[in-house]
């Protein structure tokens, strides 16, 4: 929608031979595009961090299940040594 012509270059021919012109003075299309690139490649790149943080949360998560459960099995061979 950014893109699209206004409504009064609908009705006026004048206004849309402007239109053009500033349009192409300004290089309206290449400027999206690159625009939308960038920005396609933003996301890309929060989408990678999201993707690496939530691997780093969860790596540590395993990590703490698997120390709990040696600290459960270390408990256990304690007790039935001393009792």
């Amino acid at each position: 929608m950014l893109l699209d012509k206004p409504q009064i270059v609908w009705e006026n021919e004048d206004a849309e031979k402007f239109f053009t012109e500033l349009s192409e003075l300004f290089e309206l299309n290449d400027r999206y595009e690159k625009i939308k690139h960038k920005t396609e490649l933003l996301l890309d790149i929060t989408e990678i961090f999201s993707s690496l943080t939530q691997s780093k949360r969860g790596a540590k998560l395993e990590w703490m299940v698997i120390i709990l459960f040696l600290i459960d099995i270390l408990l256990s061979v304690l007790e039935k040594l001393l009792f």
